[in-house]
């Protein structure tokens, strides 16, 4: 390789390192802080940056962070001590080295409805209701 060679990408590699560098004046602040009643092993947090999931021994706690509040507490076993999260099926998988085990857990959203002044059909106190939105169009 000749020296213009060498020295160009030596340039290059310079350039690109110096582009990636973290700037000096970086400021940042805490928005939130939660207590745990465990010393907390992992975490993951959703793909939309709003649910933060703390596993702590025995059970993962689910934080809200818009709301800044524990959502739920799901158990887990004792030895499990690594979580993350996979977006694409929208659950999380834990594992203990330990036991040399592994977890999905499938997570589904459920929302509450106030269907009061509504229109429905079967009882009122039905354990399940199904709720139809539509349109005419």
């Amino acid at each position: 390789m000749k020296k213009t060679g060498i020295v160009a990408m030596l340039l290059f590699c310079t350039v690109a390192l110096t582009s990636y560098a973290v700037p000096a004046d970086l400021s940042w602040k805490i928005i939130s802080e939660l207590a745990l009643d465990g010393e907390p092993l992992d975490i993951a947090a959703a793909a939309d940056g709003q649910t933060l999931f703390v596993l702590v021994p025995g059970e993962i706690v689910v934080y809200s962070v818009g709301e800044k509040e524990i959502k739920q507490k799901i158990p887990v076993g004792k030895d499990v001590n690594r979580i993350t999260y996979a977006p694409a099926l929208h659950a999380l998988v834990v594992s203990s080295g330990q036991s040399k085990a592994l977890q999905i857990l499938k997570l589904q959203d459920i929302h509450q409805l106030d269907l009061s002044g509504l229109p429905f059909r079967g009882p009122e106190d039905a354990p399940v209701t199904v709720v139809v939105f539509s349109g005419y169009q």
